[in-house]
């Protein structure tokens, strides 16, 4: 499958597993926490488009947020933690001349299921839930 295959793949998949209103959608604060979530790491990766993309992600979940900038960044810190804990995850290729080929993009798509980062994301979705005009 190419690369870009791949990542839509990814995406559309990443939207069925995320908390939903009454009405099957999501609500802005979770995107915006997801969002933030999956740009903050992907701007920790070492390749340079990837980063810069990451860094580009978040910049705009920033932009359009709601509320204390910090609930957003504090995130910044457990999910740099998860990464060094657990890397990047990998595919090996086989064939002719087999190789591992990092996927950043599964693994920071996955970073919102870790125990610590739901964690964090509860406690910045209390914090929020009021300037998102959330009662609940």
């Amino acid at each position: 499958m190419r690369p870009f295959a791949l990542f839509l793949s990814i995406l559309a998949l990443s939207g069925s597993v995320l908390p939903l209103r009454a009405d099957g959608l999501r609500n802005a604060l979770d995107r915006d926490l997801d969002g933030y979530v999956m740009g903050s790491c992907l701007a920790q990766n070492n390749d340079a488009t990837i980063k810069k993309q990451g860094e580009a992600l978040a910049e705009a979940i920033v932009q359009r947020s709601h509320g204390d900038i910090q609930n957003f960044l504090s995130l910044e810190k457990v999910i740099h933690d998860e990464l060094a804990k657990s890397g990047v995850g990998v595919a090996h290729l086989d064939g002719p001349i087999a190789s591992d080929l990092p996927l950043p993009i599964l693994t920071c798509d996955e970073m919102r299921d870790r125990l610590t980062v739901q964690r964090a994301i509860g406690v910045a979705r209390s914090k929020l839930r009021r300037d998102y005009g959330l009662t609940k």
